[in-house]
């Protein structure tokens, strides 16, 4: 059992790249294709950094292949906060009963975001 993530939801657009990267990128790499600058990008390895501290405590499992679920079971300011179940290779069937346990105990799927 972990987080989904190491903080509260972002602001929608909060980790997107300033329009002037945003326009850069579309130049580079959709108009003159210059994918190759991908590699050993510093701008590139930044925002990867920046997204894989936001999303850290999901990549483990999704590399390993291990199933894993997001389960609902709180809120902060009103948006639902997940909480990570993972279970070892082939045992889905422990995730979706405790999924099911939990969704028993305390109901969530009337519980809608302020948005």
């Amino acid at each position: 059992m972990t987080p989904v993530c190491p903080r509260t939801t972002p602001k929608i657009g909060e980790m997107m790249p300033p329009p002037a990267a945003q326009k850069a990128m579309r130049l580079l790499f959709g108009t003159l294709r210059l994918d190759f600058l991908l590699k050993n990008n510093p701008f590139l390895e930044k925002e990867a950094a920046a997204t894989l501290q936001y999303v850290g405590y999901t990549s483990p499992l999704n590399m390993s292949g291990n199933p894993a679920m997001s389960v609902p079971l709180y809120r902060h300011n009103g948006l639902p906060v997940g909480t990570q179940f993972a279970a070892a290779h082939g045992r889905e069937d422990t995730l979706l009963s405790l999924a099911a346990q939990l969704e028993q105990i305390q109901p969530w799927t009337d519980r809608l975001p302020p948005v």
